[in-house]
């Protein structure tokens, strides 16, 4: 990952749902023809027309002579073009969908209060959720790099054998944060991860909270490496004044080794106080990546499967002694060997309290297409995976499995 692919994902996203919402503004200008001559219409509505239009003088010079007692319509029309100047990245444009929101509320607030529910409230309401749900954004952006990424940059950036050779809780996460080593080139693993963090953090600035999601730590082997990604987006100063990092950090265990390690890892990660204050700021939730394809590589599927299992149980259980609200995200998906297969099963086929409410699951490329390519099959997908989460969810509890039945699984496992 990169940080030209960061920023390029970001504007392209930004992009394509500003454009999907410039034609269904005007949708809505056409539909809300209602004239002052017949109906009232609240101040808000009219101030804020009276606003753009000195703003926008030659978009307001285009609206018809005819048109100028239907303040719905020129709101609308104006509210276009200043999502154009967004588009433009003008200083006229929105600063974030907010101020989109609260335009479209204007009119929202104003049909209400003036008999207009049944003339032009539902369409105007779908465009308000699609605004709540896509923002300026459209799609959070998860981004992924090797945990040996960070140990090289984490070396790079402070000279190697500085800081007494690091661990240590990585030096308490670098105490005052020391100036990092100075370096020309630009092709060195240091000055790329700074750059891919501060292009996060230009996300997060511009395209608000919603537009980075988790940042996943692959081949993650212990607590170390998780503390390496906070060490370094503190070199890089994406730390607030308080001193947190706004970002979630995400170890994803792949291999065999590392779903047994999980646990501990965990359990270290959570008993750090520096951790554990950067924890506190992100509402103490914490999400954790399994890896399927890996750990069937690793130790073949019936392993794999019988691994998954016991580490999304184990997690779970240190999750909750440190209060703790866990989630996983499940890397699975496309063949069986990768661990695919219907969502719904292997939902309700997971240790009791694992699915919870945060629930992630990766969709291969190559199953999008029989999936979401129809909306009634799209549907029907999504209706079925959270069927199956409300129903783990509020199942009772199974009665505990026997001893011999672990043993005989056990058995097997390290036989496949």
């Amino acid at each position: 990952m990169s940080a030209q692919s960061v920023r390029a994902s970001l504007r392209a996203q930004r992009e394509l749902v500003l454009r999907r919402y410039r034609p269904e503004v005007l949708d809505l200008a056409r539909l809300l023809s209602q004239s002052t001559s017949r109906i009232s219409v609240s101040r808000a509505v009219t101030e804020r027309v009276a606003e753009y239009w000195t703003q926008f003088p030659a978009v307001a010079a285009t609206i018809p002579e005819r048109h100028r007692d239907m303040p719905y319509r020129c709101l609308l029309t104006l509210i276009a073009a200043r999502l154009d100047a967004t588009l433009a990245d003008s200083e006229l444009g929105y600063a974030g969908p907010d101020g989109l929101l609260a335009d479209l509320q204007r009119i929202r607030i104003s049909l209400l209060r003036h008999a207009g529910r049944n003339a032009g409230l539902f369409p105007l309401e779908r465009l308000l959720w699609r605004v709540r749900t896509f923002g300026f954004h459209f799609a959070t952006l998860d981004v992924r790099q090797h945990a040996d990424r960070h140990r090289q940059a984490l070396q790079q950036a402070l000279g190697v054998g500085d800081r007494a050779e690091l661990p240590a809780a990585v030096r308490a996460l670098l105490d005052g944060h020391s100036t990092p080593s100075a370096s020309s080139d630009e092709q060195t693993v240091w000055v790329q991860q700074k750059a891919v963090l501060q292009a996060m953090r230009d996300g997060l600035d511009r395209f608000g909270r919603h537009a980075i999601g988790p940042y996943i730590i692959s081949m993650c082997e212990s607590a170390d490496d998780v503390l390496n990604v906070l060490a370094l987006a503190r070199l890089a100063e994406l730390a607030d004044a308080n001193g947190q990092v706004p970002l979630d950090l995400v170890p994803l265990l792949e291999t065999i080794g590392d779903l047994e390690r999980g646990p501990q890892i965990l359990d270290a990660l959570f008993g750090d106080p520096v951790y554990r204050g950067h924890l506190q700021a992100r509402g103490d939730r914490q999400l954790v990546m399994l890896g399927y394809s890996d750990s069937s590589k690793d130790g073949g599927l019936v392993a794999s499967r019988w691994g998954l299992y016991r580490a999304q149980r184990a997690l779970a259980e240190v999750a909750a002694r440190h209060g703790v609200e866990l989630g996983f995200f499940h890397g699975r998906g496309g063949t069986v060997s990768r661990g695919g297969g219907k969502t719904e099963r292997a939902i309700l086929a997971a240790p009791r309290g694992s699915a919870g409410r945060r629930f992630r699951v990766t969709e291969q490329g190559e199953v999008i297409h029989r999936k979401y390519s129809v909306r009634a099959i799209a549907l029907r997908n999504l209706e079925q995976a959270l069927g199956a989460l409300v129903q783990a969810e509020l199942r009772p509890a199974p009665p505990p499995s026997s001893d011999d039945a672990e043993a005989i699984a056990e058995t097997i496992a390290e036989h496949s």
